[in-house]
């Protein structure tokens, strides 16, 4: 569902709709769960585990998810992104980001978005799947310096 959705062939609300129509589906709670999170702004599995299990609540409400930056004619689509305090935080699945080519691209892209002060947080799928919690107290931790840096009063 999740390619589907990237490709355009889906969409959430058609999703939400079809569940509308159809009362009785197997596995209803776990699809309406993903329909939720695509709705969010998952993009694949470890962004709705990211999304549900890790960066939820406070201090995370106010992130864009699927934000896109366009910076010097690139193209930079942030997982999750906090305009007050210019910090994108991206989780990197070895589907996306595991060849030699993907660590340069994502190396350049956040050099040339720290031009315009944004900091980038990067957590491995490991990191969001076995250390949920370090992930969370990190990602707060620097939200917070940033915030009080900015003087944004988070």
């Amino acid at each position: 569902m999740y390619r589907a959705v990237q490709q355009r062939r889906l969409s959430a609300r058609t999703l939400q709709g079809v569940l509308e129509a159809m009362p009785r589906v197997a596995r209803r709670r776990e699809i309406e769960r993903l329909v939720r999170a695509l709705s969010a702004g998952a993009h694949s599995h470890l962004e709705r585990v990211a999304l549900t299990d890790v960066f939820y609540g406070q201090p995370f409400s106010d992130l864009l998810r699927q934000h896109t930056l366009v910076v010097e004619g690139r193209r930079c689509d942030f997982d999750m992104y906090d305009a007050a305090t210019r910090t994108a935080l991206e989780v990197d699945g070895a589907a996306y980001h595991s060849t030699p080519a993907a660590h340069q691209s994502d190396a350049e892209r956040d050099v040339l978005v720290a031009t315009l002060g944004i900091q980038t947080l990067r957590f491995t799928y490991r990191d969001i799947v076995e250390r949920p919690d370090w992930c969370r107290a990190m990602a707060a931790a620097v939200l917070r310096v940033r915030a009080r840096r900015q003087g944004s009063g988070r």
